[in-house]
């Protein structure tokens, strides 16, 4: 086979080139699918790992460089993760203000009065620290006004017998 002339090689790339900006979509899938590969996850794991204080250096200079797009890509992300951002800040709350964990998954309605509220509050025992349950703003609000014990529930269910 006879070798290709330098003017024979450039139309070749040049052709290439054309090809590929016609077919962004399948040279995006064809490197998508590349990337998955587990020899170039491998590889590409061990670059990282290998290069870890460069990259971290060369990303600190890009935003110093750029501040404006960072602030452009952080309010993107956060609009694109509003539910996920809320809720690792409740669980970091939780763990700063001491807490406790929930013992079931936070259901759709209120655990005290049945209002279906867009969100519901942790409900603890101040002494103990336990997980109570779910409550909307109104009752938790009002359990905590009434001092979170049953004497001063008892005393307003007797006054709201009496005057009600």
């Amino acid at each position: 086979m006879k070798a290709l002339t330098e003017s024979q090689k450039e139309a070749a790339r040049r052709r290439a080139r054309e090809w590929a900006q016609r077919n962004r979509d399948k040279v995006r899938e064809r490197s998508r699918r590349r990337a998955q590969e587990p020899t170039v996850k491998a590889y590409q794991k061990a670059y990282r790992d290998a290069h870890r204080a460069e990259r971290r250096e060369y990303n600190r200079r890009w935003r110093e460089a750029h501040p404006d797009k960072v602030k452009q890509f952080a309010a993107e992300y956060r609009a694109r993760n509003r539910h996920d951002i809320r809720v690792r800040n409740r669980e970091q709350n939780r763990k700063v203000n001491g807490l406790p964990s929930p013992t079931r998954p936070q259901p759709a309605a209120c655990e005290c009065c049945g209002f279906l509220a867009a969100s519901l509050h942790l409900d603890h025992c101040h002494t103990t620290g336990k997980f109570r349950g779910w409550l909307c703003v109104s009752c938790n609000r009002g359990i905590g006004l009434l001092q979170d014990c049953l004497s001063g529930v008892s005393k307003a269910v007797d006054y709201l017998t009496q005057y009600g």
